[in-house]
């Protein structure tokens, strides 16, 4: 079993240390000042190392995000399932010769197309989860921040790697 060392800063301002290993992550209290732990030799964990591998979900928050993206996916299918069908009785409705009706095909479509990767993102995020990646960042391998999994629970990036893409 590899044990890797990451530091956190804590919600009240005080700092702790974390000792994650392939199985199970715990949480220890950072020692006095001055006093070190001592780290495995293995403990070569940094940001841009993206195999180290690690656990940094508890099982029980895990199979939370696991459900609220299971949901999604279920939501998201059903709905692409129903664009599809305004689209459809939209055009044959209007017929061929309605510039507005085609223009609004056009966008109908093209939320169907965001609707879709959405969708394929959902399935991915599932997909981390069963190969225990899920909260990693796909890029550069640092964690994923917690509040930016509760707004975006499929997304594949760190905030700084998401920015990196966007630009």
């Amino acid at each position: 079993m590899s044990e890797i060392w990451a530091g956190e800063r804590g919600e009240t301002g005080s700092q702790s240390a974390h000792l994650v290993t392939t199985h199970v992550a715990v949480r220890l209290q950072r020692p006095a000042a001055g006093d070190q732990p001592q780290r495995p030799p293995d403990a070569g964990f940094h940001k841009g190392n993206p195999m180290a591998r690690r656990v940094i979900m508890q099982a029980d928050e895990l199979e939370r995000y696991k459900q609220i993206l299971i949901q999604m996916r279920d939501s998201s299918r059903e709905e692409g399932n129903r664009m599809i069908e305004v689209v459809l009785s939209d055009a044959e409705a209007a017929g061929e010769h309605d510039q507005r009706v085609s223009e609004s095909v056009d966008k109908e479509l093209a939320l169907e197309q965001t609707e879709e990767d959405r969708h394929q993102a959902v399935l991915a995020a599932l997909q981390r989860i069963e190969q225990q990646k899920f909260g990693q960042c796909t890029r550069c391998g640092s964690e994923i921040p917690r509040t930016r999994l509760e707004l975006l629970p499929f997304t594949p990036y760190c905030v700084d790697c998401a920015f990196a893409s966007s630009s």
